[in-house]
């Protein structure tokens, strides 16, 4: 987890490693009341992604996304970096406290879990 401030567009690095490579991944979560995220927040987290060298970004917001922010993935950028919602935010975190009490073995990739329930 990176500070709580200017942490520069990623809120979480999650990695996978595999037999020959690591992939990384950058997470950003937004707790807005009141407003959608808009684009600057999903520009800011793609230019991120793309200049750490990262395998895809997700960002993950309770209040939802503006449509101008969804339109600022280009078709390109559209399965790079992914958005989720609060029911993905509460999935995820459920996932994760049972795989640290070994109650859960993923049977996917690391991106194929993060991109799943995303638009």
């Amino acid at each position: 987890m990176t500070p709580s401030s200017k942490d520069g567009g990623r809120d979480i690095l999650a990695c996978e490693i595999q037999v020959d490579d690591v992939h990384w991944y950058n997470i950003e979560i937004e707790h807005w009341l009141g407003r959608k995220v808009g684009r600057q927040v999903v520009e800011k987290t793609l230019e991120t992604s793309l200049r750490e060298g990262r395998r895809g970004a997700i960002l993950l917001s309770t209040s939802g996304v503006s449509e101008e922010a969804l339109r600022v993935r280009t078709e390109i950028h559209e399965n790079f970096i992914r958005i989720g919602d609060a029911e993905k935010i509460v999935t995820s975190c459920r996932h994760f406290t049972q795989a640290q009490n070994a109650l859960w073995t993923p049977h996917s990739t690391l991106r194929s879990f993060l991109f799943e329930g995303t638009i």
